[in-house]
Order: structure tokens, then C-alpha cells, then sequence
């Protein structure tokens, strides 16, 4: 039986794996640490935390003003549709009699017999 390194080319292709997986540990590891010290840059009680509030406060209101427009509008959106679907309901289930006459033409229909004489 061989060692790892005795056995070639798995060998090396397993150390290769290692190698990526302790590099993605130190880049995940890194961007935590990022992750964590911006946290710590708002977070309550800093100076920054209390600008962050107050960016917070100022574009919470923003928003709901921005909300509330954007609800009006679909509002208004759904209200034309619903008066669109209607008219077509009542298009729709009109009688044949509530709707204009066919359009005469200006010929005149003429009935003609067709049959055999037997005289």
C-alpha cells in the first residue's frame, strides 16, 4: 500500500482541493470580518449611528410618501379595469335587439324557384 504521495496524480488532485477549500475559507472568513466592522460603523450610540438614524428616519419617510403614491396609482389602475371589464360585460350580454340594424346594402333580395317542368 502507498502514501498519499506515492499515489500520483488523486494525490495531488486531493491537496489541490484542500488548497481551494482553505481559500475559500480565508475569503469568506475576510468578508465577514468587512461585513462586521460596517456593522459596527452604524451601529446605535456612534456617531455614525446616530447620522445612519437620521437617514433612516428621513428616507422611512420618503418611502411611505413614495408608497402611498405608488398605491393611489394602482388604485386608479384597478379602478379604470374594473370599469373597462364592465362595459364589456355589458357589451357583451346586450340582446341582439339593442344593437343597430344590419346595414342595407341597396340590392334587393329576389326568391327564386328552381325545379323540373314535367309537361
Amino acid at each position: 500500500m502507498g502514501t498519499r504521495e506515492e499515489a500520483g496524480e488523486s494525490g495531488s488532485a486531493a491537496g489541490a482541493m484542500d488548497a481551494v477549500a482553505d481559500a475559500a475559507r480565508e475569503l469568506l472568513a475576510g468578508l465577514a470580518t468587512q461585513i462586521d466592522d460596517v456593522a459596527h460603523l452604524f451601529a446605535p450610540g456612534t456617531a455614525a449611528g446616530v447620522v445612519a438614524d437620521g437617514l433612516a428616519a428621513d428616507l422611512s419617510g420618503e418611502l411611505a410618501v413614495l408608497f402611498a403614491e405608488v398605491g393611489e396609482l394602482l388604485a386608479r389602475l384597478i379602478a379604470t379595469f374594473i370599469a373597462i371589464l364592465e362595459a364589456l360585460v355589458k357589451v357583451l350580454r346586450s340582446d341582439a335587439s339593442d344593437s343597430p340594424p344590419a346595414a342595407t346594402t341597396g340590392f334587393q333580395q329576389i326568391a327564386v324557384a328552381i325545379g323540373r317542368d314535367e309537361a
